[in-house]
């Protein structure tokens, strides 16, 4: 009995001596990519480096190639966001470089950017809009709806929905 006990125990201590020889270092377990957010502020890092104090950036899903960079000079911090109602629209021209596309813009600040499915979701007291970046021509889009009209509240659903853009004060 003493005899297996010894080789079972010789046997585990091999083991661990061999993985502990030939374990995994550190680059082999971490991914070594920079994530999207780091991705997106090297790309983007012209325009962030040139912001004024104050001012705020975020970055938002409303391109299907790439996020589109949103910079606002007048954020609101609420319930521990940083939110804002407007924000110029930075991104890429068809050679890949920055470019200002537009702006979008709630016209009350009770009603703070949102991003749901592609789009940025702006609204008011009477109408409702949405903005994405057609990226084949480098250009923003954005639609308004009436009150008044039948998509109204496909639209503020949509914003209702949606996820509060979150800038990064500068």
């Amino acid at each position: 009995m003493k005899q297996k006990l010894s080789l079972v125990l010789s046997l585990i201590l091999a083991l661990a001596m061999v993985f502990a020889l030939t374990g995994c270092s550190k680059s082999d377990t971490t991914d070594e990519t920079a994530s999207v957010y780091e991705q997106d502020l090297a790309a983007y890092a012209e325009v962030i480096d040139g912001l004024k104090e104050g001012s705020a950036y975020a970055f938002a899903d409303i391109c299907e190639g790439y996020d589109a960079l949103l910079v606002t000079e007048a954020p609101i911090t609420f319930d521990k966001l940083t939110e804002a109602a407007a924000a110029t629209v930075y991104g890429f021209d068809k050679d890949g470089n920055v470019k200002e596309l537009g702006t979008i813009e709630s016209s009350t600040t009770s009603m703070p950017i949102t991003v749901k499915d592609g789009y940025a979701y702006t609204g008011g007291h009477h109408d409702m809009s949405r903005a994405s970046i057609d990226e084949k021509n480098a250009k923003l889009v954005t639609e308004t709806v009436k009150e008044t009209e039948d998509n109204y509240n496909d639209f503020f659903q949509a914003y209702s929905e949606g996820t509060m853009v979150d800038f990064t004060l500068v």
